[in-house]
């Protein structure tokens, strides 16, 4: 009898586990596709800038000349918009093949789908680079949490942010594999968009160099040499509206146009973010260069104790975000290393740490329901850089699961 009820419970526990690995499965694929459809229905914003650019190209122009760039913005949906170019050279050729042989609105569809596509792969590489040994209805809900948090808002804008947390998780499983040449390839596409990556990718080169991987630098210089030279030859001259005067200064300014501000932008930066206290720009700036100062503080003694490269990236992330003086929500998918990161850690620690780490986690996704201004958004990147410092503090070695390589 003993032997049969220990069957039955078994057989209803695994039945129980496939109804909970269905449930979680389905809630993300539904809040996937509710996320894409509103943002093709109600939202999106910056592929209209990409495709805008990508035929510009192809007509010989230059995508950093707003002037050249405003005509044919206005010829997608009859209006501008804040929509500069200010990404690498190299981001405007990869939108080419949608601006020759797919129509605006279905390449709108088709770019939705990738990022979507992508970032489902992005995080299933992100998991297996730490080696959290996740499974069924629990993998699930981490994915939604983090298509919640963090990919909700990127997807809306239609914008980069998926692709560069692909790129992280692909350089990041390449150097584990011990395959230098991915990860070299990977490094230059990182700086697509340099504003939000600029920190991580001076630690990712100094791990090629120190950590036995320079010949992964020796591939991503010839990389980055030679997007350059394909973007050098597509686009003469793409440079000098950026050397000049000529760029439009959208980084700050909300623009309708060429030489047409129509309010201040407000970013999500430590300066905004003081700003909503009442913190003038004056002070403000005195205290981004202490927290620069800091941040470099705590990279400098992550790396003195040899901390995990996986760990040590995920904090670079959050620091580069913490200090960089222009990004917005839209540019944070790559926050998901380091939520990963908390989640896998949190069942370690003792008992009244792990909730107030859910406490600080359960305010983090609070965030998007009552966030007014952009600017409130810097809460997240606070959030979770603060606790990859405090869960890893005590014992900064072991910073990453064991199943993960280093």
């Amino acid at each position: 009898m003993s032997r049969a009820w220990s069957r039955t419970l078994n057989r209803l526990r695994w039945r129980y586990r496939w109804v909970l690995d269905a449930a979680g499965l389905s809630l993300l694929l539904t809040t996937a596709l509710v996320a894409v459809y509103a943002s093709y229905r109600w939202f999106g914003q910056d592929f209209r800038g990409y495709y805008a650019a990508a035929r510009l190209v192809l007509v010989g122009g230059n995508p950093y000349d707003y002037s050249q760039l405003a005509p044919l913005l206005f010829q997608l949906d009859g209006r501008v918009g804040n929509n500069p170019f200010y990404y690498a050279p190299w981001w405007a050729l990869a939108f080419t093949p949608f601006a020759i042989a797919i129509p605006y609105s279905a390449a709108r569809v088709v770019w939705l789908t990738i990022s979507l596509l992508l970032g489902f792969g992005a995080l299933v590489l992100t998991q297996r680079v730490l080696g959290w040994r996740i499974r069924g209805g629990g993998r699930w809900l981490a994915y939604w949490t983090a298509l919640f948090l963090l990919g909700w808002i990127c997807l809306r804008y239609e914008q980069s942010g998926i692709f560069l947390l692909a790129v992280l998780a692909v350089l990041l499983w390449a150097l584990q594999q011990d395959k230098d040449w991915l990860a070299g390839l990977a490094l230059p596409l990182l700086l697509t968009k340099p504003n939000a990556t600029f920190v991580p990718v001076a630690v990712i080169t100094a791990v090629f160099w120190f950590r036995g991987h320079r010949r992964a630098l020796l591939w991503a210089g010839i990389a980055l040499l030679g997007l350059l030279l394909v973007s050098t030859l597509a686009i003469p001259g793409w440079y000098e509206p950026i050397l000049g005067d000529e760029l439009p200064n959208g980084l700050t300014q909300v623009l309708d146009g060429p030489q047409r501000v129509t309010g201040i932008r407000i970013n999500t930066t430590l300066l905004d973010w003081l700003q909503g206290f009442g913190i003038s720009k004056s002070i403000g700036w005195g205290v981004w260069g202490i927290v620069v100062l800091l941040s470099l503080w705590l990279l400098i003694w992550a790396w003195r104790r040899e901390v995990h490269t996986v760990y040590l990236v995920a904090l670079a992330v959050a620091l580069g975000f913490i200090i960089s003086p222009y990004t917005l929500q839209y540019d944070y998918p790559m926050l998901a290393l380091a939520l990963f990161w908390v989640y896998w850690k949190l069942p370690q620690v003792p008992a009244k740490q792990r909730w107030v780490g859910l406490a600080i986690l359960a305010f983090l996704f609070g965030v998007l329901l009552w966030e007014g201004p952009i600017s409130d958004g810097y809460w997240i990147v606070l959030g979770l850089g603060g606790l990859m410092l405090w869960l890893g503090w005590p014992r900064p070695a072991a910073t990453t699961p064991v199943g993960a390589e280093s």
